[in-house]
């Protein structure tokens, strides 16, 4: 090979060198960049979360510390899930989803903690009144009434077992309801993600232990 060949063979490397360093460059910022981006989020996120949970028992503190709220833990709801850490979740999520859309997550977060408040092990208890899926949600409606209830939580309450109550729920927060507590219900039979649920019944148990 001549020299002018070696020279130009030369000059054309470094004519494509020079871009792909530049390009490399560019991946290597960007993926920083990309990091960067994905730690902020996921501070962000818990910054969102921690906010979110203390606004959350501040929307049901005077319910929480309640003794017979406190008493559904006595209760199974599905499989080794007590009907207290099964409303706390439900109404936690309510609490959420109906935030995240500007609905009232205050009224969710207090219906959706109260719509199993029948008081009772449903397992072990002959159906006097009917079966439990259709009556108990007017049982735990008379039993809140010892709270004062707005229309929302009431609707909540009342039917939140639809479509098995017929008539459909007449809020939004209430359908919302409805639909965790469906959610909550398939994640209880099939033990799933336990460990986050316990750990957000405990965090909010606790807070109900303090207050009381």
């Amino acid at each position: 090979m001549t020299a002018a060949k070696i020279l130009m063979h030369s000059n054309a490397s470094r004519e494509y060198a020079i871009p792909l360093i530049f390009v490399l460059i560019l991946l290597a910022a960007a993926a920083a960049a990309v990091v960067v981006i994905r730690i902020k989020l996921y501070k962000n996120k818990s910054a969102i979360e921690a906010d979110s949970i203390e606004n959350f028992k501040s929307c049901i503190y005077d319910l929480i510390s309640n003794k017979e709220v406190q008493s559904m833990s006595a209760f199974v709801q599905h499989s080794d899930v007590s009907c207290l850490e099964h409303c706390i979740f439900v109404s936690y999520y309510s609490y959420r989803i109906c935030r995240f859309f500007g609905l009232d997550y205050r009224s969710a977060a207090r219906g959706g903690l109260l719509h199993d408040f029948f008081l009772y092990d449903w397992h072990n208890t002959p159906d006097r009144l009917g079966l439990h899926a259709f009556v108990h949600p007017s049982v735990a409606l008379d039993n809140a009434h010892i709270f004062a209830l707005n229309d929302i939580e009431k609707d909540i309450i009342k039917k939140h077992m639809w479509p098995l109550t017929v008539v459909p729920p007449r809020y939004m927060e209430a359908f919302a309801v409805t639909i965790i507590d469906k959610y909550s219900a398939i994640l209880e039979i099939f033990h799933i993600l336990k460990p986050n649920r316990l750990k957000l019944y405990l965090l909010v148990k606790n807070f109900a232990n303090v207050v009381s």
